[in-house]
């Protein structure tokens, strides 16, 4: 079973949280090499897991998936994305979470 939905933009402070029973879960979101582009701290099950930014060199504008979580098992993860520098002039678009239930 996998899974696709979501888009949000910060807008402040507040961050962006979901609970996901998965053995993988991939961030989906905006990368660009320009612009205020800003970076978010990734939080799993209440520790800080990476720090991704969205502003890279290699960035075109596309959109970028990132590995948070790859396990064996199928299990229930607490996620959450906080902008770092939460304000209207930097932006972190989040595009979607992909995931799969997968065992191995």
């Amino acid at each position: 079973r996998t899974g696709f939905a979501v888009q949000w933009r910060n807008t402040g402070t507040e961050p962006m949280k979901f609970t996901v029973t998965a053995s993988a879960v991939f961030l989906i979101y905006h990368r660009c090499n320009r612009g205020n582009y800003g970076s978010a701290d990734v939080y799993i099950n209440g520790e800080k897991a990476m720090t991704i930014h969205a502003k890279d060199p290699d960035g075109w504008g596309e959109p970028y998936s990132r590995l948070l979580v790859k396990s064996k098992t199928v299990e229930t993860y607490e996620i959450e994305i906080h902008p770092l520098q939460p304000s209207a002039e930097d932006i972190f678009d989040v595009y979607g979470i992909a995931y799969c239930q997968n065992e191995t």
